[in-house]
């Protein structure tokens, strides 16, 4: 059987300017309410196969209502603009 060549490990090792193609600066805003929409979709989901298998308690169901209510709230939100003139209390992240 034929040896194989070793892995060899490289860094990367960038200037300022080549650093900026792949930073981003976003609001703090929108990646936490990014994080909530995957957070209740996958909760969302979670309890949907709970759903299958038995019938949901009274709290079960209020908190599955509460995060669909969110993500069409959220979406509503995003499609018309509305936060576009809001000022946020959250300041720009950098996104790597």
């Amino acid at each position: 059987m034929p040896q194989q060549p070793p892995l060899r490990v490289y860094q990367l090792i960038l200037d300022d300017k080549q650093t900026e193609k792949y930073m981003k600066a976003v609001d703090g805003r929108t990646l936490w309410l990014q994080e909530s929409i995957v957070n209740a979709s996958t909760f969302t989901a979670a309890i949907n196969m709970v759903e299958t298998k038995r019938e949901l308690s009274r709290k079960e169901t209020d908190m599955k209502n509460v995060a669909l209510a969110f993500m069409y709230l959220y979406n509503v939100v995003e499609e018309k603009g509305m936060l576009d003139d809001i000022e946020s209390f959250f300041t720009q992240e950098t996104i790597h």
